[in-house]
């Protein structure tokens, strides 16, 4: 089962030495601590993309389905538990460095063709749509993966 939570990161911590990003949040994530289900308001991610280009203020998606049989202190370095939220005003509204603008009708059209995609694969493949600035300093992308 995914149940996903939206947060919004309020901190960022990076400790290269340990190769981990600790994000506090304005939530709580479920967590197991010496067998006994507790909440914790931050989450570390391993540092590498996706989660390094999470930024405070950013929303994030985490499924509390998935982190509650984590243990705490565990480090997430998978999507399908922890991946940033992008609402569909986003794809359409930003539009920096001359990047391709598309409609909200256009990225559902993206999305369902994914969807579709992921379907055919009978769930065993993930597909994205991304278009990215030629400094790569900005980012957006369509995933579609089966739940």
């Amino acid at each position: 089962m995914t149940n996903w939570r939206k947060l919004k990161i309020k901190g960022k911590e990076t400790y290269k030495s340990c190769n981990f990003i600790t994000f506090e949040l304005d939530g709580f994530v479920p967590r197991i601590y010496e067998g006994i289900l507790m909440s914790n308001d931050f989450i570390m991610c391993v540092d590498c993309y996706p989660f390094n280009t999470f930024q405070v203020g950013d929303y994030i998606e985490v499924d509390t389905d998935k982190t509650s049989a984590k243990k705490d202190g565990d480090i997430f370095g998978d999507t399908n538990m922890v991946r940033k939220f992008v609402s569909s005003n986003e794809v359409v509204s930003r539009n920096n460095n001359n990047l391709p603008s598309i409609s909200r009708n256009q990225a559902l059209d993206i999305g369902r063709t994914l969807d579709a995609m992921v379907e055919q694969s009978g769930g065993q493949n993930e597909y994205e749509f991304r278009i990215e600035s030629p400094s790569k300093d900005i980012r957006y992308s369509i995933v579609s993966r089966r739940k």
